[in-house]
């Protein structure tokens, strides 16, 4: 019977730790590029033994987590402006909600003049009542004149004053909002039902006066920016900590839209310095999110690699944008062709694949993941065995 549990355990194990795609996430958003020494500046070797396939894709912005002002397309905005009426119209059941709370963060500064295009707003709506379906709008006041809407919310759901139920919006100003400092108003619904049911406005220190300017403002003479960038690392069969495939997605925020451009990938290897380089085929520039599927078919020793992406003029051959060291998702990859998928890999190369601190931000799901599963079935399993063990060799004894 021992032998019957041990080995139904094992199997168990074995099966749900099989069924697991081991990957990696890698996400960043640019910092200042002002000082940042690009991997094409200096002095590398070519691996022309090295080869991959790429296939690039166009892929939707992620409206959850970016919201834009006007539309995602440079030029007139396809609504007109929406503004907060100057007496609106309250619900009869205000009195039943609250905003307790209210945060925000300034995300993106490329041209370090103290103003973003990027921010980020987070409260926390409170129901009397219970359960709550609601939604939000949100606007933006500069020096004190209109309220100008700048994002409505999905419905979402509160619970009385449960603090976990906290709603954020990202938003990114692409134009029509010059430099300056902006209030920010808060109106929330319940969800069916006409009127205001709560409101949080510059009260709130959180949301007053934050220094904002648009993406025109802040692009200045550099008219395309890639301004976002993940990275999904894929294909660790042999389980060794290095994967030999990537997917880059990386944001393009531009005002000259409709250029042929392409894009050319450089990856470093970072211990010998030595270099490969591909391209993408030719693509309209547009406000988007491109997608870059890698797959390393041979020459890529396991070790770390960096990589580099460069928007090119497809017919001036003019550099409109890079993305390099400034991402940290483009930094550390642990890398490796196929030929090196079927055993265990320790480069001589020092250098973590991952550094562990704020530079690097991974996305995740909550809890009852695959890892803390197993962990906690294989220690049951091991107790198991051993009350097994235990009760066997007190049964011979007797």
């Amino acid at each position: 019977m021992y032998k019957t549990i041990t080995m139904l355990a094992v199997c168990l194990i074995y099966s749900a730790a099989g069924a697991a795609e081991t990957g990696l996430a890698l996400h960043s958003a640019a910092t200042s590029t002002a000082s940042v020494e690009r991997k094409s500046l200096l002095s590398y070797s070519q691996n022309k033994n090295a080869g991959v396939s790429v296939q690039r894709k166009q892929v939707a912005r992620d409206k959850k987590r970016i919201s834009s002002l006007t539309g995602q397309s440079i030029g007139k905005p396809a609504n007109p402006v929406q503004y907060r009426d100057l007496q609106p119209l309250m619900a009869s059941n205000a009195g039943w909600f609250e905003i307790y709370d209210a945060q925000s963060w300034l995300n993106v500064d490329y041209d370090g003049d103290g103003y973003y295009s990027d921010f980020t707003i987070e409260f926390d709506a409170d129901s009397a009542g219970g359960f709550a379906d609601v939604y939000a709008k949100l606007y933006l006041s500069a020096a004190g004149g209109a309220w100008v809407l700048y994002h409505t919310t999905d419905v979402f759901t509160i619970y009385a004053g449960d603090d976990g139920d906290d709603y954020s919006v990202q938003t990114r100003l692409r134009f029509d909002f010059p430099t300056g400092d902006y209030d920010v108003l808060i109106d929330l619904y319940e969800a069916g039902y006409p009127g205001i049911v709560a409101t949080i406005g510059p009260e709130d220190a959180d949301l007053y006066a934050l220094p904002l300017e648009d993406r025109e403002h802040e692009l200045g003479n550099d008219d395309t920016l890639i301004s976002d960038v993940t990275t999904y690392l894929q294909g660790d069969y042999d389980h060794d900590g290095f994967y030999t495939g990537l997917s880059i997605d990386y944001a393009i925020d531009t005002i000259t839209p409709g250029i042929e451009v392409y894009a050319e990938i450089v990856l470093t290897h970072t211990a010998e310095l030595w270099q490969y380089t591909f391209t993408t085929e030719n693509f309209m520039l547009h406000n988007q999110t491109e997608q870059i599927d890698i797959a390393l078919d041979s020459g890529f020793e396991p070790a770390w690699y960096d990589a580099e992406i460069t928007l090119i003029d497809a017919y001036s051959g003019q550099v409109l944008a890079v993305a390099a060291q400034d991402f940290s998702a483009l930094t550390g990859m642990p890398l490796e062709s196929d030929a090196y998928d079927d055993l265990k890999d320790y480069p001589d190369n020092d250098q973590p694949y991952f550094d562990g601190t704020d530079s690097v931000s991974s996305r995740e799901s909550g809890g009852g993941g695959t890892l803390g599963f197993l962990s906690m079935f294989m220690g049951f399993c091991l107790l198991i065995a051993k009350r097994m063990t235990q009760m066997l060799a007190m049964s011979r004894r007797d």
